[in-house]
């Protein structure tokens, strides 16, 4: 018997082509289709005939195999995964392009529930002891060539020498502020009704409208992460229709508006003057640290907040909510949004005639369209669950905060 490292295997691609070859060539005599082979797929030797026999006989017409693989991984839990395939490939059947990492683990655990509940399973506790983790999502993604496939933050521009000298004077500037009083504030886009450019599908799919609708959000937290500071939203309508009869101070949101939805020196002149009165009320003197945006400009009097302007073009290296905060806050919203998605997509199946392709196709454009209320809301909850720690980190791998500093100042007061 053959030993397991110089047994011949072929992959699932070249074992479709000789499965072609043999169907091209009925009549072919089997030495010389195992000569075939061997010059074909480059082997060490003629296949013996009851390798050619098993490939002949062997699945591999089955939707899903990646054909550079040489077997198939069974899943622990296939009574699952063929549910879920299911619904991605119904997401690709109606061009819905919301499959994500994020939207497969929230659709598989709805199904892992479902079957639980309804007793839809051979053993529970392979279940239960899914955990849906990265690596169970590339393995999935693996066994069903599953691929992120485009549907038709910043990175500045600054040499080393320039990124170190900016550190280099952070560090002194931040080294007279503990770091509960160091803030950073920067704004970003969120286009709160798009979808995705890309989405994980066994094939390409064609893109659908995009919905430019976007708000700017002004994303503030400190240095030892122990103040997120509520964000602000600047949209386009004083008062949106979706807020009815009430004011943003209602909905408890910090709401704003400008012509395009931007920030400009007025709403940033009203925030800062609004931070500068909290922070005199708390007799805290701090520093606020800010890219050299045109809107960042302020000439009014500030009492109680030193405001420091970042390097130009070094934000990308040096700004604390660009380094992973921001990106933090987002990938919660993404995984809101995920959740809604899933949901919506699911009883959209259910209460809809598919066979009415133009009325589900006009549903379908619409899958992405939420409220900026929702949005607002989705935006809070994120925020909410940024943790300290993530904050601390980001901070600290800017390089900006003199760590020895705060060491030194640490071990001075346990003396």
């Amino acid at each position: 018997m053959a030993s397991p490292a110089s047994r011949m295997r072929l992959t699932i691609e070249q074992k479709r082509a000789l499965l072609e070859y043999r169907m091209a060539n009925p009549h072919v005599k089997g030495i010389d289709l195992r000569r075939w082979a061997h010059t074909t797929f480059n082997l060490s030797r003629d296949p013996a005939k009851s390798t050619m026999s098993a490939w002949l006989h062997s699945d591999v017409n089955v939707e899903g195999i990646h054909p550079k693989h040489k077997s198939k991984q069974q899943p622990q839990t296939p009574k699952l995964e063929r549910k879920l395939i299911q619904w991605i490939q119904k997401c690709e059947k109606w061009c819905v392009p919301i499959v994500s990492g994020p939207t497969i683990r929230v659709k598989a655990m709805q199904i892992r529930d479902q079957m639980l509940a309804s007793d839809d399973h051979d053993d529970p506790n392979k279940l239960l002891s899914l955990t849906f983790s990265n690596g169970w999502l590339h393995r999935f993604q693996m066994r069903h060539n599953l691929k992120s496939r485009r549907v038709y933050g910043e990175a500045a521009s600054a040499n080393a020498e320039t990124i170190d000298d900016g550190k280099m004077k952070l560090r002194s500037i931040t080294a007279g502020y503990e770091k509960k009083d160091i803030f950073n504030l920067d704004e970003t886009a969120y286009f709160y009704c798009s979808n995705q450019s890309k989405t994980i599908c066994t094939k390409g799919i064609p893109g659908r409208k995009k919905v430019k609708k976007r708000i700017t959000v002004a994303v503030t937290s400190n240095a030892d992460g122990s103040s997120k500071w509520p964000l602000l939203f600047i949209g386009t309508a004083k008062q949106p229709r979706c807020f009815g009869q009430s004011t943003a101070d209602d909905l408890g949101v910090d709401y704003t508006a400008s012509r395009k939805g931007w920030m400009t020196r007025d709403v940033f002149g009203h925030w800062i003057e609004d931070f500068d009165a909290t922070m005199r009320l708390q007799n805290r003197h701090v520093l606020l640290l800010l890219d050299n945006a045109s809107p960042h400009r302020y000439d009014g009097h500030l009492s109680n907040v030193t405001v420091h302007m970042l390097p130009p073009n070094t934000t990308a290296f040096l700004q604390p909510q660009d380094a992973g905060i921001i990106q933090a806050f987002k990938a919660r919203i993404g995984v809101l949004r995920s959740t809604f998605l899933v949901e919506r997509f699911d009883k959209l199946v259910e209460s809809v005639d598919e066979s009415d392709k133009e009325n589900f196709g006009s549903l379908v454009n619409k899958l992405h369209e939420v409220t900026l209320l929702q949005a607002l809301e989705w935006a809070k909850e994120a925020w909410h669950g940024v943790t300290q720690q993530t904050i601390v980190n980001c901070w600290r791998h800017t390089g900006i905060l003199d760590e020895e500093v705060y060491e030194l100042i640490d071990s001075m007061r346990n003396l």
